[in-house]
């Protein structure tokens, strides 16, 4: 799995080697290219792109902070698995950080933002009248670009930027498919229900709604994996 870390990209020399290795990394954890339990050496690393092992350790160092791996003492790094305590935190986590960016987008989205969310809805509609084969995969970047656009809405940076790394963290486990599989247009209610809050510059229920629809989303999720109930979460 290490050999596709390496490809037809831009060249090594155009970043310092610790940037290039530490995003060659994260896209490939994040994309699925390195799975969950896949085990790597930092030698390995630093030889296949031949540079030092200081370079490969500060990328792992920034990789592992984020929780995307572990080290295994004499053993080297593993990608992390996501346990259902891991799951439950990590929505947790959403929950607040998007309940507040619901809540003061509320107030800041303008009328054609929220024109443009009516319209992201009603491709979604289209999408499950018609049920393609693609319906999973078009229905995901919809969901996407609608939950760009209102947590852009809330118009605060550095939200923003929290919000899309909790999201990363789970997008590897295709957690988008597993909820839609379960749920299906509801979703497409939530978020109707949201786009009317907006309208209504109600910031309560903004925040109610999303928090609801993620609690919901965790529960889809554990049930397509077969798990337990949720474990202790907020």
């Amino acid at each position: 799995m290490i050999d596709s870390l390496l490809g037809p990209e831009e060249p090594l020399v155009t970043k310092p080697f610790r940037e290039i290795i530490y995003e060659r990394l994260r896209k490939a954890i994040l994309s699925g290219d390195l799975p969950q339990g896949e085990h790597f050496k930092d030698t390995d690393l630093a030889a296949k792109f031949d540079v030092s092992r200081m370079p490969v350790r500060e990328a792992l160092r920034r990789l592992e902070a984020e929780g995307l791996i572990r080290q295994i003492p004499m053993k080297g790094f593993v990608v992390v698995e996501l346990t259902p305590q891991d799951a439950a935190d990590i929505f947790s986590i959403r929950k607040s950080l998007e309940g507040l960016a619901a809540a003061y987008a509320s107030r800041r989205i303008t009328p054609s933002e929220i024109e443009e969310l009516k319209e992201l809805i009603r491709s979604g509609r289209l999408l499950f009248a018609e049920r393609g084969e693609r319906l999973s995969e078009e229905y995901g970047a919809i969901t996407r670009r609608f939950s760009r656009k209102f947590i852009d809405a809330c118009r605060i940076s550095r939200l923003i930027r929290m919000v899309w790394h909790e999201r990363e963290l789970l997008e590897r486990f295709r957690v988008v498919d597993r909820v839609l599989e379960r749920r299906g247009e509801r979703l497409l209610d939530d978020r109707q229900a949201l786009v009317d809050a907006f309208e209504a510059r109600d910031e309560r229920k903004a925040r109610t709604v999303w928090e609801e629809h993620l609690e919901s989303s965790l529960q889809a999720y554990f049930e397509s994996l077969g798990w337990a109930e949720p474990p202790d979460h907020m």
